[in-house]
């Protein structure tokens, strides 16, 4: 399986609310694909991204097709937490 990173559009230097989020092919120096995960406890994570500062974020309530955007970090907000399991 190929990896396949979160990309911000259309410029992940933007720093505007609701830029959309894409899988895209590996960048060896693509800043738009470049994440800091934010422990949380319990397993979940705010993801940021490292140019913006803006959070992972899903546009509605968690759920299967809901799409993801960047968006500023809010805490608490259970729109930008996302739980990681280990793969099995």
């Amino acid at each position: 399986m190929t990896a396949r990173p979160w990309e911000t559009t259309p410029n992940g230097s933007s720093t505007s609310n609701g830029n959309k989020i894409q899988l895209y092919s590996a960048g060896a120096s693509n800043p738009n694909q470049d994440w800091n995960p934010v422990s949380l406890g319990n397993n979940f994570y705010n993801f940021v991204n490292l140019t913006s500062g803006l959070c992972l974020d899903a546009t509605s309530a968690q759920g299967i097709g809901v799409q993801r955007q960047h968006w500023a970090c809010s805490s608490g907000d259970v729109n930008q937490e996302f739980k990681l399991r280990q793969e099995q």
